[in-house]
């Protein structure tokens, strides 16, 4: 390899420059769920489950920031407890989503991927 030549060039440019065409990755995507239409459970379940993820995500720091702006100057140490204890559940189901979430789709991916090769 001499020159600086790098190998899989596309129409005479290296692969670095190698611009994919209008709408390739829609098309590339649409062929993909054309070959496993039997996933579209898969598909809106890790959905559904990314949707809570990031509503637990956004609840988090709001709950922390009610606590600053309203719990503490107001005195009401009592809440904190409460206030923790939604913190906590929420970090409790956040980990237990994520786990699942990356278990459903590398199921999905795997499944994918056999049914692409079958």
């Amino acid at each position: 390899m001499s020159g600086g030549h790098i190998p899989f060039s596309h129409k005479g440019r290296s692969a670095i420059h190698a611009i994919p065409s209008k709408g390739s990755i829609w098309l590339m995507l649409k062929q993909m769920f054309n070959r496993v239409p039997s996933k579209w459970k898969f598909c809106s379940l890790v959905l559904c489950i990314m949707l809570f993820i990031s509503l637990l995500e956004f609840s988090i720091p709001q709950l922390t920031q009610f606590t600053i702006d309203k719990i503490i100057p107001e005195k009401r140490y009592d809440s904190l407890i409460w206030i923790g204890a939604g913190i906590l559940c929420a970090a409790i189901l956040l980990a237990i989503l994520n786990y699942f979430n990356s278990y459903i789709v590398s199921k999905f991916g795997q499944k994918a991927i056999m049914d692409i090769r079958k």
